[in-house]
């Protein structure tokens, strides 16, 4: 099995927390739709060394992909389609944001095959949507969600951020609680967190802005015990479902399945290398009409492969496979890797069960201090 993702990056405005590659101008929109059809075209072969062929996951990421029309998503399908063996239980997701949800373009999109949404609301809160210059309101985010649901989509996953300035206790139980109310079936959210060349970045360097690491972790703590409460699976510390409706996109991903990205900044992975596509619309055009797309491949030495397995295992809830994990040892790496997975356990920060490792709850709250420990 593979998965494809298409970076489609185009936003109607810049949210102040965004580093993504995105652009805000509509006037490329058409020619990118072709190229993305063109280096489809020109990646047929992409997964042939891994011998995973058969397509489970198609993702469509951005930038707002639901600001591009349905027969541009249709067409860029078709192609996926002719050049790719697609499975019969494909999941196709489609990230979109509220003010694009009219029932209009729920049906087209559900008519080219999407069954999985991805939504943007990222609060319930208006003056939150505000801050962070959100295009839609929260009437907008909860009408969303009613009318893919009364159009019959189940599959729902919206994004939820906390650790926002000024946010309470309340006011993020809150949130959460709306999503229960609307039954969503699956949460992404994510930790508020400056990047450089932001808008926020800006705000908290000229103290516009000010950020509470403190009542962050109180947020996430709270995440874990209303999940437990409410029947979510909190399988990455991200990412929270019910049963049945994990990410299978995002959990290849994890697992190290091979993935094919298309469209400028677009990562991939086939089983043995890892590369992706310059983050500029122009140049990735230019190296398409000439017929030779120039991806920044990555050869990863044992210690990075070690550090990724680290990275994106010890999010997981059924965290890592010590025997597994070994493949990328050497005498040094052995003994560093015993001392802190030693010291970690005496401390309760993860526990071990059978030949797996993985994070307490405790230790979910320090996971990226515990990640870099395990680091050479």
């Amino acid at each position: 099995m593979s998965g494809i993702y298409i970076h489609i990056p185009f936003c109607k405005q810049a949210c102040t927390y965004c580093d993504f590659y995105f652009s805000t101008s509509n006037k490329m929109v058409d020619e990118l739709m072709l190229g993305l059809q063109k280096e489809i075209k020109l990646q047929q072969d992409f997964f042939k060394p891994s011998g995973n062929s058969s397509i489970q996951t198609i993702y469509f990421g951005g930038g707002t992909p639901s600001i591009v029309s349905a027969a541009h998503l249709r067409a860029i399908m078709h192609t996926v389609a002719t050049c790719f063996e697609l499975s019969s239980t494909l999941e196709l997701t489609l990230e979109v944001n509220p003010d694009d949800c009219h029932a209009g373009n729920i049906k087209e999109w559900m008519e080219m095959g999407v069954n999985r949404i991805s939504c943007g609301i990222q609060s319930f809160n208006d003056d939150d949507l505000k801050m962070m210059n959100r295009s839609h309101n929260a009437k907008q985010a909860e009408s969303s969600v009613k009318r893919m649901q009364d159009a019959g989509l189940t599959n729902i996953s919206i994004d939820l951020i906390y650790g926002l300035p000024g946010m309470t206790a309340s006011h993020w139980a809150d949130n959460l609680n709306s999503a229960a109310q609307l039954e969503i079936t699956h949460l992404s959210c994510y930790g508020l967190t400056v990047e450089e060349k932001t808008v926020l970045a800006h705000q908290v360097k000229m103290k516009q802005v000010k950020l509470d690491e403190q009542a962050a972790a109180r947020d996430f703590e709270y995440l874990m015990h209303w999940s437990a409460q409410h029947g979510f699976e909190h399988y990455e510390i991200s990412n929270l479902c019910k049963p049945g409706f994990r990410s299978k996109h995002n959990s290849a991903y994890w697992k190290g399945i091979p993935y094919l990205g298309i469209g400028p900044s677009a990562h991939s992975y086939n089983g043995h290398i890892r590369q992706h596509n310059l983050p500029n619309m122009f140049t990735y055009l230019k190296q398409l009409s000439e017929n030779k797309l120039q991806a920044v491949v990555e050869q990863l030495t044992p210690t990075e492969k070690y550090h990724e397995q680290i990275m994106i295992g010890l999010r997981l809830s059924e965290g890592i496979n010590t025997t597994a994990l070994a493949n990328y040892f050497d005498q040094g790496i052995a003994k560093h890797f015993n001392a802190i997975l030693l010291k970690h356990v005496e401390k309760n920060n993860i526990v071990i069960n059978n030949d797996n490792f993985a994070l307490t709850n405790q230790g979910k709250l320090i996971a990226d201090y515990i990640i870099q420990d395990f680091f050479m």
